[in-house]
């Protein structure tokens, strides 16, 4: 698939897919499509998106803190744990607790056991950024990524010094998916943003 548009080989690749389904008596797939009115299911261990590579860094990072941006709501949140990343915060957690990082961007309010429980979760340094997808809020994502990335040691709210930013190693990596800057994924425009912005702050990348 492209965004929402099915690639053209994709009715014979099901097809074959489904042929070796019968042959093997593979487990049932539990999600379905209908090609040419024949029912065919798949799940995910079947199917390869834009983040999947993020599974390969599940062992380098999954105790760590990570920040998840992209998506709406809590679904790349979802779909990191899935991974096996234990700790994810997301900017809309980050917003709730510190309104400030970005006063122009709507935050929602979220009970109180929430914001504690997101408060402790941003007690602990961010260790790495991880763009699953395109995000809704572009400005205060970005300001987030930056913030993160020209902290002290992933500390939100703490900034390195000028001479630091400038001299000194990258000490919160980030990596995006969707490195595209097609139109129907979107999140390249932002990858290639997020990057002038760190190199206009820190002179370089």
């Amino acid at each position: 698939m492209i965004s929402h548009f099915p690639l053209p080989s994709l009715r014979s690749t099901f097809r074959y897919a489904r042929g070796l389904h019968t042959k093997t008596n593979a487990a049932p797939f539990n999600i379905a499509f209908d090609i040419d009115g024949v029912l065919i299911k798949i799940n995910g261990e079947n199917m390869i998106v834009s983040h999947s590579p993020m599974r390969s860094l599940v062992p380098s990072y999954k105790d760590s803190n990570v920040l998840v941006v992209g998506g709406e709501g809590s679904s790349c949140k979802n779909v990191a744990q899935s991974y096996g990343f234990k700790r994810v915060v997301t900017p809309d957690e980050v917003h709730s607790v510190y309104p400030s990082v970005c006063p122009t961007s709507t935050c929602h309010e979220r009970p109180d056991f929430q914001r504690k429980e997101h408060l402790q979760n941003l007690e602990e340094p961010i260790d790495v950024v991880m763009v699953f997808h395109d995000s809704v809020d572009w400005g205060r994502d970005l300001q987030l990524c930056l913030d993160a990335l020209a902290s002290k040691g992933g500390v939100l709210g703490t900034i390195k010094e000028s001479t630091d930013l400038h001299s000194t190693k990258q000490s919160v990596p980030i990596y995006f998916s969707n490195p595209d800057i097609v139109c129907v994924d979107r999140c390249g425009a932002m990858t290639t943003q997020c990057h002038d912005l760190v190199r206009e702050r820190s002179g370089s990348v």
